[in-house]
């Protein structure tokens, strides 16, 4: 019986066919399976059950929190409920300014004598009372249940800044008037600071800055992310409902340092808080009032958290 001698370029086709074509193909399955549940926003949990399931911690198969976290003083905490559980104990960081309690107020160790109001600058005291019930009134989020949401794309469901109220000035700009004070104005503007200086919400620094300095050493800053915007209950607005929500001067817009705003990036208060403890409060309120205000929910992990910090300040 006469064989007929393969050809190297028909062995090389039959290894494609039988090895190299079934792998590429599993690996871009898996590929777009990550990514589909990085777009549902379910990822950290599913880490988080296959490390339960191989009996490792969580931390050391992802990083929940991303490269930044939180910072008090000069030391890094792992994350906001870590420091949180040390103060509902009695346990307060070390790094923790010592900030009197107002008379006859609890004893939460960073709130301070004259609590930031929502929006810093406003003197008037948060209503502890009126903030729980605006988080009980909160819907839980659930972006798992069979619903199909585009990707978040900030420029496709945000837009750039402008100026909302017509006024002349863009609205980042009116925020950096705002929140400044020794302003100079760039020349040839009516709006934009050219140098300023800020007292910090997030870090309680206080940032001198000139706009030829890059990058500058201050952002203007959403206080709900528009990626939290976006997964818990934006996603169905129009976008001028969006639009409406991302300038709204009042509650959602504040100057910060460029540290603390890319610290933060989308992150929300479970997983991210000001690394100065003695803003927590009022940016817990702050973002309590915008949830509230336009009917956007929370999920379980924040909800906890949100609900021990306002224990902590409400003493």
């Amino acid at each position: 019986m006469a064989f007929r001698r393969r050809s190297s370029g028909g062995l090389i086709r039959g290894l494609m066919r039988r090895f190299i074509w079934p792998v590429i193909a599993v690996s871009i399955l898996i590929v777009a399976f990550v990514w589909a549940l990085n777009a549902m926003n379910v990822w950290d949990k599913t880490v988080d059950v296959i490390a339960r399931f191989l009996g490792v911690e969580a931390a050391e198969t992802a990083d929940r929190f991303g490269d930044e976290v939180a910072q008090t003083g000069d030391e890094i905490i792992d994350d906001p409920r870590s420091i949180l559980d040390q103060i509902l104990n009695g346990e307060p960081p070390v790094t923790v300014p010592d900030i009197p309690l107002p008379d006859g107020g609890g004893d939460a160790p960073f709130l301070p004598d004259d609590l930031p109001a929502v929006t810093p600058g406003d003197d008037t005291d948060i209503d502890w009372a009126h903030v729980t019930d605006q988080l009980d009134s909160l819907g839980t989020t659930n972006t798992t249940a069979g619903q199909r949401i585009e990707p978040y794309d900030r420029d496709k469901h945000f837009g750039d800044w402008i100026d909302h109220d017509d006024d002349g000035c863009r609205d980042d700009e009116e925020v950096r008037l705002r929140d400044s004070t020794d302003v100079t104005l760039k020349e040839g503007s009516a709006c934009a600071p050219q140098t300023g200086t800020l007292h910090d919400p997030y870090s309680g620094k206080t940032i001198t800055y000139d706009r030829d300095d890059q990058p500058l050493a201050v952002e203007v800053e959403h206080i709900v992310s528009l990626h939290d915007i976006y997964y818990s209950g934006g996603w169905q607005m129009t976008y001028d409902e969006r639009v409406a929500i991302a300038h709204d001067l009042e509650r959602e817009l504040v100057l910060s340092s460029r540290d603390e705003n890319q610290a933060k990036k989308e992150k929300t208060p479970y997983e991210w808080m000001p690394s100065d403890p003695a803003a927590w409060c009022w940016y817990a309120s702050a973002y309590i009032e915008v949830k509230a205000t336009y009917d956007l929910t929370v999920d379980d992990d924040n909800r906890a958290f949100l609900g021990d910090v306002i224990a902590a300040c409400s003493g």
